[in-house]
């Protein structure tokens, strides 16, 4: 495991005491996580989606990310989060 797997791990397990389930999805790596996360391309896309998670099976996080709607990339719920995170407020 590398140092930023470890402290990544580390902050989130620590402070929720796994009552809590996270899931990361993101369109470019993490950068030295590879342990915890998982590649998976969606739809035709042939760039793959990069999951990460803590309090859950990184496997079961990558299959449910891989199943959530619509037909593109970036699920359908993951692509409105997106955009409205870029908006000005």
């Amino acid at each position: 495991m590398t140092r930023a797997d470890t402290v990544w791990a580390g902050i989130y397990t620590s402070a929720l005491e796994r009552r809590v389930q996270i899931v990361g999805v993101a369109k470019s790596p993490f950068k030295g996580s590879c342990k915890l996360v998982r590649e998976i391309c969606r739809g035709s896309s042939k760039r793959p989606l990069f999951v990460g998670a803590v309090g859950i099976d990184v496997d079961e996080a990558a299959r449910l990310a891989k199943g959530m709607s619509g037909e593109f990339r970036l699920p359908s719920l993951l692509k409105i989060l997106d955009d409205e995170t870029k908006s000005d407020f």
